[in-house]
């Protein structure tokens, strides 16, 4: 509306010289807050005069003649300012006109209200749109949260039409040409993304969705089919993209290996897993032991049958040598008597059953056919 010398005489306004907050703005860092304060906090109510002139400029006079300058006015709901020459802001017929007062930026109608909200403008063959919070400020270099979306601005329109990504505070975002940012889950080709609520592309992250784990590379990119060293340990994604736990059956040619995945997801490496009453053991690179004896950790030396169930309580023929398995399932070394008999099962042998003439030390023992000492011994020449 235009401002009418006549209608306005002796009319009364609200006038604030420097701070009013008024109701909720624009959240620019996390979800809406209120908005920063402009155009001023509530003085004693001014009374004065307008005088216009035929184009529509106007003035604001006290009661002693004097202009009002720098100085916001309320009328009628809509904010007006008197700029420091004492002529009220006026934008132009079409298209926005910045002013710069204190330190942000505002835009004015042609009536010289202070505008809000969704404003745009043609240029060429494009359309721009600003966004100014409910304080009259202007959005620019920010990310702000409006009705239900983000969105971002650069210097200082909204940023639209980057579907290939937009970096913007080191955190990457895809912007369609409405300009509000993508959230949740996005597939470009055979790649699923992520994006967050607030529409940040999740990066080396992991996310919880519908009961499962996934995780995200540093490209952005869902992790499918395939095992991946992370913090924490090794992992395996299923076709899906869930984070996978409990047994993996891996064939590799004429070779199966079987593989664990703890509830938390890390596969299992120089680590027992009692299952179904049986125990299992997993090496340093994480396949299953099976059918042989190996050292875990180099401390204890195990043996392991087909399925890959630990032996225990008895002699095991391993490639053509007896060893005999505690009721732990280790191997035994040294001398011990079993049922009855002593045996020697060499330390340097990983534990082999020794049979005839035997030097341990500077004597020598005899041993029959079955291992057992036949009580005979005599020193070292």
């Amino acid at each position: 509306m235009m401002l009418n010398f006549a209608g306005m005489i002796r009319k009364k306004f609200i006038a604030l010289a420097t701070a009013l907050v008024l109701a909720f703005g624009v959240g620019v860092s996390a979800l809406p807050s209120q908005a920063s304060a402009a155009p001023g906090a509530p003085s004693p109510d001014a009374v004065g005069k307008w005088t216009c002139n035929s184009a529509g400029d106007c003035q604001f006079k006290d009661n002693n003649g004097q202009l009002y300058r720098n100085f916001w006015a309320l009328s009628g709901g809509k904010w007006y300012y008197l700029k420091s020459d004492g002529w009220m802001a006026r934008g132009p017929e079409t298209g926005i006109d910045l002013a710069q007062i204190g330190s942000s930026f505002y835009a004015f109608d042609r009536s010289g209200a202070m505008l809000t909200g969704w404003q745009s403008e043609k240029r060429g063959s494009s359309t721009l749109w600003y966004y100014f919070a409910a304080d009259g400020r202007l959005l620019s270099e920010e990310k702000a949260y409006i009705n239900g979306s983000w969105y971002i601005f650069g210097d200082p329109t909204l940023v639209t039409d980057y579907m290939d990504g937009y970096l913007f505070e080191g955190k990457e975002y895809r912007i369609p040409s409405s300009g509000a940012v993508v959230t949740g889950w996005y597939q470009e080709g055979t790649d699923w993304y992520y994006y967050g609520s607030d529409g940040a592309m999740y990066e080396e992250q992991w996310l919880q969705y519908n009961g499962k784990w996934y995780y995200f590379d540093a490209n952005g990119i869902m992790l499918a089919n395939t095992v991946r060293g992370l913090p924490g340990g090794n992992y395996y994604f299923d076709a899906s993209g869930a984070m996978y736990t409990g047994w993996e059956k891996d064939v590799e040619g004429a070779f199966t290996f079987w593989y664990y995945y703890g509830s938390n997801g890390v596969q299992y490496q120089d680590k027992w897993l009692y299952d179904n009453n049986k125990w299992y053991y997993f090496d340093i690179h994480g396949p299953m032991a099976d059918s042989g004896c190996r050292w875990t950790s180099g401390t204890a030396r195990y043996c392991f049958d087909s399925s890959g169930a630990m032996r225990s309580n008895g002699w095991y023929l391993y490639y053509g040598d007896w060893v005999y398995l505690g009721p732990s399932g280790n191997v035994y070394f040294g001398w011990h008597k079993i049922g009855g008999k002593w045996y020697y099962l060499d330390p340097d042998s990983n534990g082999e059953m020794v049979t005839g003439e035997f030097t341990i030390g500077s004597t020598t023992y005899v041993f029959d056919s079955s291992g057992a000492w036949t009580g005979r011994a005599f020193p070292d020449k």
